[in-house]
């Protein structure tokens, strides 16, 4: 299956909570569905968003969705996405799912309309839906007024929790003052002193004094990530480093470095430096990186202990480090190694990633260190499945990666490329399919030149009014010149 295992049970999975402090004033803030059709959780990142919506889904027993967002989501892989966690909740539902992926393309808005009036008709019991990173969409996509409709159409079971380190999109302006969106900002999710105390005893089983309570309270503000980097590994007393006044930024560095990276073994930090280039750890690929025997139990080691790796849901083991300490990770990479040297250790974890399948990670990292041979490659091998799927999008992400002057070489890279915009724009489609196609006859490429004389075929079908181009690519490809020797049939 192209499709990462891994990034679909993460896409549709509620995070697995450590022991939390439960705040319950602000679960009954989400309480209040009844009374809006949607809850906009608005802060920045370690603020508790994922916590409190997580929390609320367990404590109330909800049935629901979680899906988390990311750079490459479009209006036809959210409805994938969905339409896979609709129908693990609801085998038996009718009408939901998705049977062309051109459809949703075509007119997206419409579709998505259709498709959640059908939705709210269809489900008789209360039903959340968490959005979580949406901060994420890109700010020209479609899914805001996708996501907008969504709310506008919510009936009377289902309700939508957004978590966001942004405001509402300005498209959401109606759905506020329609009062169809309950926002809680961030004041709402900062601690008070009296948390912060309760925070720092389940961290460190201490009872700080009030004047170290005042003083942790000055400065975090109530930030519930900074209570916690302050918490880790403390001894008996937060005296000695509160006598610090350091930027926040060099006090969490000086943080990990001191109190936590320094008392691992050496084994276990070479580990954590060389792991800091995934995107998302698995032992199997933990391991061809670092050579670490059992990176399963090193990995769950870490989670559990509370260094900064989040941990997903469901059977496969996939974690994720905190955004904070992976940065201070790859602080000490560049540290530790060579360019050259940091070049062969991403090169051989996308190599990994291919090798087990997790084709999108790969291909982000080979593109991330310009290793266009292996992403041409790779991109040539799995297009087709993709293109398949009508993952029209996704692909077309994947193969613009590859820079101008090598797409001027790939006749099968342009085809993909133009093959895919057919759903999507078709003058740009045309372009890529002419290109690839030139290519394919200096190279002598039969297969190739089908290939594509069918795809143009295509194309001007999805535009009616470039059929006069057919005629012309007839009359310049396939006669008198090009004709030779192509399709005169061997006689033996």
């Amino acid at each position: 299956m192209i499709l990462d295992n891994e990034k679909l049970i993460n896409k549709i999975s509620v995070p697995v909570l450590p022991d939390v402090l439960i705040r319950k004033h602000l679960i009954a803030l989400l309480g209040k569905r009844k009374s809006y059709k949607a809850t906009w959780i608005s802060s920045k990142a370690g603020s508790g968003k994922t916590t409190l919506a997580a929390s609320y889904i367990k404590s109330e027993s909800l049935p629901h969705v979680w899906y988390q967002f990311d750079q490459t989501d479009d209006v036809a892989s959210f409805f994938y996405y969905i339409n896979k966690a609709l129908k693990h909740q609801y085998p038996n539902i009718h009408g939901l799912l998705i049977k062309s992926g051109t459809m949703v393309n075509k007119d997206p808005v419409k579709f998505a309309k259709r498709y959640f009036e059908t939705l709210s008709s269809s489900i008789k019991e209360p039903f959340t839906f968490v959005f979580d990173n949406y901060q994420e969409i890109n700010a020209e996509s479609r899914l805001h007024d996708v996501i907008r409709d969504f709310i506008e159409s919510v009936g009377l079971f289902l309700h939508i929790i957004i978590l966001s380190r942004k405001a509402p999109h300005l498209n959401m302006s109606s759905q506020i003052a329609n009062k169809n969106i309950h926002m809680i900002r961030e004041n709402s999710l900062l601690m008070n002193k009296e948390e912060s105390a309760r925070i720092i005893q389940q961290e460190t089983g201490l009872n700080p004094t009030q004047d170290e309570l005042n003083a942790i309270y000055k400065k975090t503000a109530g930030w519930v990530a900074g209570l916690i980097l302050m918490s880790i590994n403390r001894d008996d007393s937060y005296a000695e480093s509160l006598k610090q006044s350091l930027d926040m930024n060099h006090y969490i560095n000086n943080y990990f470095e001191s109190e936590l990276f320094r008392k691992l073994d050496d084994t276990t930090k070479l580990f954590l430096i060389k792991t800091a280039i995934l995107d998302e750890l698995t032992p199997d690929v933990s391991r061809d990186i670092t050579g670490v025997k059992d990176p399963a139990g090193l990995l769950s080691w870490m989670h559990e202990s509370k260094y900064f790796i989040e941990k997903f849901s469901g059977d496969d083991q996939s974690y994720q480090y905190h955004p904070l300490f992976k940065d201070f990770l790859k602080y000490k990479l560049e540290l530790t190694f060579s360019n050259s040297d940091i070049f062969v250790l991403k090169q051989k974890a996308a190599l990994s990633l291919e090798k087990d399948e997790k084709f999108t990670l790969a291909a982000n990292l080979f593109s991330r260190i310009k290793d266009y041979d292996n992403l041409i490659r790779l991109l040539q091998n799995i297009a087709h499945d993709l293109f398949e799927l009508e993952l029209y999008h996704p692909l077309i992400q994947l193969l613009e990666k590859i820079p101008a002057d090598r797409l001027e070489t790939s006749p099968w890279i342009q085809y993909w490329l133009g093959s895919s915009y057919r759903y999507v724009n078709v003058k740009k489609s045309f372009v890529y399919l002419k290109t690839a196609l030139e290519l394919f006859v200096q190279t002598d490429n039969q297969k190739g030149f089908i290939y594509c004389w069918l795809a143009i075929s295509g194309t001007t079908y999805y535009a009616r009014d470039t059929y006069w181009q057919l005629d012309e690519q007839l009359e310049v490809y396939l006669y008198p010149d090009y004709r030779q020797g192509w399709f005169v049939p061997t006689v033996g």
